[in-house]
């Protein structure tokens, strides 16, 4: 959310219209968007369920309240994929803000590795088969979990969405994001794990 208040103050445009102007239309990303307030949801579209706390029915939450520059992006993961390879081979950045953003801190815990490191907006971790780990970002917003990782070249990359979210069986729902990092390490490493 600060980022895109700092993009709006900056800049003098909303952030959605520069994510736009900068990312996506460059990018040739046609299955991104940002909807802002408008109920609109692209055809076709998975369902999303969220399991809330203290129920143990499954709520239909695919259409929710705006999330702002956090959350406000509705993409697919072949575009997830395209955007990544962009930020890692330097199509996106100019090598020293891809270096800044890469410039990390011990973020131990997060995506289940005690080795893992945070940058600015990306963050990296050790995975099985990649000598020099992957660069990764995921995300929650209600029934939905996206997560995606790239090898630090571009070459291999690796993006899922999975459309339920149970805040209300947490074990179940970190089993459910571990198996997903998972799935996305073997996709871009060919490991074992």
């Amino acid at each position: 959310m600060l980022t895109g208040l700092i993009i709006e103050r900056v800049t003098g445009s909303p952030w959605a219209q520069e994510v736009h102007e900068r990312i996506i239309e460059p990018l040739g990303l046609r299955h991104t968007l940002t909807l802002g307030t408008s109920a609109y949801v692209p055809r076709p579209t998975a369902t999303a369920y969220t399991q809330f706390p203290g129920r143990d029915d499954l709520t239909d939450t695919t259409v929710s309240v705006d999330g702002g520059a956090d959350g406000g992006i509705v993409s697919t993961t072949a575009d997830m994929n395209t955007f990544l390879r962009a930020l890692m081979t330097g199509d996106l950045l100019p090598a020293d803000q891809l270096k800044q953003m890469r410039t990390t801190v011990p973020a131990p815990g997060m995506a289940g590795s005690d080795k893992a490191r945070y940058g600015l907006g990306i963050a990296w971790r050790p995975a099985e088969g990649c000598d020099h780990g992957v660069w990764y970002h995921g995300g929650t917003s209600f029934g939905t979990v996206s997560e995606a990782a790239v090898t630090p070249d571009g070459r291999a990359s690796a993006a899922a969405a999975v459309f339920t979210t149970r805040y209300g069986d947490k074990e179940r729902f970190t089993d459910q994001v571990a198996a997903t990092i998972r799935l996305i390490d073997k996709a871009v490493c060919g490991g074992r794990r």
